[in-house]
C-alpha cells in the first residue's frame, strides 16, 4: 500500500521500497523450488542485482532469466 501511494503521489521508489515487494518474490520462488513446482514469474526486477536474487532463490532448481529490452516504437 506504501509504495501505490508514492506512485500516485508521483514519487519513485526507491530500493528501500521495493524491499518488501522483492522479499514476497524471493519467497514465491524459494516455495516453487522446495515443491518442485514449475513456476513462470513476469515481474519488472529492472536491477541486475533483483534478477541474480530471484535467481538464487531458486537453488539448484534451473532458473532462466528473459529480459526484454525494445526499442520505443511511435505509434
Amino acid at each position: 500500500p506504501e509504495s501505490r501511494a508514492r506512485m500516485t503521489r508521483g514519487l519513485p521508489l526507491d530500493d528501500a521500497a521495493r524491499q518488501p515487494w522483492l522479499d514476497r518474490l524471493v519467497s514465491v520462488v524459494r516455495d516453487a523450488a522446495d515443491a518442485g513446482a514449475p513456476l513462470v514469474l513476469a515481474c519488472s526486477a529492472l536491477k541486475a542485482r533483483y534478477r541474480d536474487r530471484l535467481v538464487a532463490a531458486a537453488g539448484a532448481v534451473p532458473a532462466l532469466v528473459v529480459f526484454l529490452k525494445i526499442d520505443p516504437v511511435s505509434v
